[in-house]
């Protein structure tokens, strides 16, 4: 039908330039209806285009600053929210295996059982290193559940942490002077 590939590509691209509408209308049911199909050809460039992947992102985000900001304001607080819902039942999880099941705080004499009160101890000392190293709190909750659950962490209330840090004992072990 064509003599050459060149006559081929310019029918092609006038085609295409006379049917665009139509042309995308059948692209985008097709990729609705063969979702996880066209993930994996996206997941699969993608992988194997980086560069070009960071250029149209980089682009993308010089073009489009201001709808950009514009969604990030209103998302912000909903956000968060998933945020902390999401650190929340991290720590839930990393506490209830530290208590067994039963969130309190560990420290013998303390009655404290809010999880809004109660922290991760590290036992030997090392959290603020810890924290420096995977970047936040919420990472280490990650970091112990994908480790499956190490020893040497327990669950104190603010109060127990904050004494044994400070002053080497829990202000309900030993009266503080």
């Amino acid at each position: 039908m064509f003599k050459n590939k060149v006559d081929e590509k310019a029918y092609s691209h006038n085609y295409y330039l006379e049917h665009k509408e139509e042309l995308k209308a059948k692209q985008k049911i097709w990729r609705e209806t063969h979702k996880e199909q066209w993930n994996g050809y996206n997941k699969k460039w993608r992988k194997s285009n980086p560069d070009d992947v960071r250029e149209r992102a980089k682009k993308y985000r010089t073009e489009n600053r201001d709808k950009i900001n514009k969604k990030r304001r209103e998302n912000h607080f909903k956000y968060k929210e998933k945020q902390k819902e999401y650190r929340d039942n991290l720590k839930l999880k990393v506490f209830n295996h530290y208590c067994n099941g039963d969130i309190h705080c560990q420290c013998p004499n303390c009655p404290e059982t809010n999880p809004k009160f109660l922290t991760l101890d590290h036992i030997n000392g090392g959290g603020n290193q810890q924290r420096r190293e995977l970047g936040s709190s919420t990472a280490i909750y990650k970091w112990i559940i994908d480790n499956n659950y190490p020893e040497g962490y327990q669950v104190l209330c603010a109060n127990c942490n904050f004494g044994r840090q400070m002053y080497g004992v829990c202000p309900h072990e030993k009266e503080i002077k």
